[in-house]
């Protein structure tokens, strides 16, 4: 006889292993009973940012993604320490001292006497201790200038990390602007289709037949260059796209068994939309608005190389561009570094989108 048994009560049946149950998701509904040693989903229960930080697993997995993460990574923090960073503010002019003996003639090319004195970068010094100096302009890196001077001997070192907040705000400002817009309309279009979803792709349609550089160039143009109208701009010409892919998305979950089971529990379109779908649909959203930002750097960079993007004195990456593009030959430094700027950032955030995209494949 086995010896457990004589423990117990003659009457008492043979232990048997123990069966958790699941707490059922509808009230009144019947439980689901799991497997000895399985616990229900506790990510659910997860506050959210542990969620959040669990999002980013495929991010986190990637080699290329965290390198893509990197570059934006610190295009960010300049971002946010640019007026720290900076020697001069961005239109002040760079002022070198003249040599003793020297005369106008013997200083570079290009340069002129400055209107404020050179002071051996000591504003408190007494005038007369103060030199004669002489703006450096379209000169090369130097002690005075790290990345050089652009024509009119401001400091394109100075103007680069001020101009990143510029980029760094306007860009995923303007996405995201244009994203909550888009998804709500797709989202609309999607599972409500008929004629809601006819009229909405029409206007859509009718935005996209217009090239993306003349959306921008109507609407700056219209209204005039400011940090509002770039702003705008941008997220206008960005809503089609986001709002025909969340229609796609939304087309092919509206038919799943969780979006069934919500109308039966008698939730709204807009609980079944907002908690049921878009969730779902999350993903390769995500993806395409990281590429997204990095078409609104390309995007401001244009209008400011076209004369319609942030207005001056405001530092502007483009307009950098544009205006050191004009001395390539002699001083290629005024524009080869913003270019640089735009290009790794830009860089960075499409290996971002890659880097999520391969990973999430891997998860499916």
């Amino acid at each position: 006889m086995d010896p457990l048994r004589l423990e117990m009560a003659p009457e008492q049946p043979p232990r048997k292993p123990p069966v958790e149950t699941a707490v059922p998701p509808v009230p009144g509904a019947p439980a689901v009973a799991l497997p000895t040693g399985v616990a229900p989903a506790a990510s659910l229960q997860l506050p959210w940012y542990k969620r959040l930080w669990e999002g980013t697993i495929p991010l986190r997995t990637s080699r290329v993604g965290m390198v893509g993460f990197a570059i934006v990574a610190f295009w960010a923090l300049v971002a946010i320490l640019g007026p720290v960073l900076a020697r001069y503010d961005p239109g002040d002019q760079v002022v070198a001292p003249i040599p003793k003996g020297a005369t106008l003639l013997d200083l570079p090319g290009g340069a002129f006497p400055s209107t404020k004195p050179y002071r051996e970068d000591n504003p408190d010094t007494p005038e007369d201790e103060t030199v004669l100096g002489y703006v450096l302009t379209n000169s090369g890196p130097s002690s005075s200038a790290w990345l050089g001077t652009d024509d009119r001997g401001r400091d394109v070192y100075s103007r680069l990390v001020i101009g990143a907040r510029q980029v760094m705000v306007i860009a995923p400002l303007s996405i995201l602007i244009g994203a909550v817009v888009g998804i709500l309309l797709g989202l609309a279009a999607g599972y409500y289709g008929g004629w809601i979803d006819e009229i909405l792709m029409r206007i859509l349609d009718a935005i996209i037949a217009f090239p993306i550089i003349v959306v921008l160039l109507l609407i700056v143009s219209s209204i005039g260059a400011s940090r509002f109208t770039v702003i705008a701009a941008i997220a206008v010409a960005s809503i089609p796209g986001v709002a025909r892919l969340a229609r796609s998305l939304t087309l092919d979950l509206r038919t799943r068994d969780y979006v069934s089971a919500a109308r039966l529990r008698g939730e709204n379109a807009m609980y079944i939309m907002v908690r049921e779908i878009f969730p779902n649909a999350s993903g390769p959203i995500i993806i395409d608005l990281t590429l997204r930002v990095g078409y609104a750097v390309f995007a401001i960079a244009t209008l400011g190389f076209l004369g319609l993007g942030l207005p001056p004195p405001t530092p502007d990456w483009g307009s950098m561009v544009a205006e050191g593009r004009n001395f390539v030959t002699t001083n290629a430094w005024a524009a080869l570094f913003p270019a640089t700027a735009i290009a790794t950032l830009v860089v960075g955030l499409n290996l971002m989108a890659d880097g999520i995209r391969q990973e999430s494949a891997r998860y499916r």
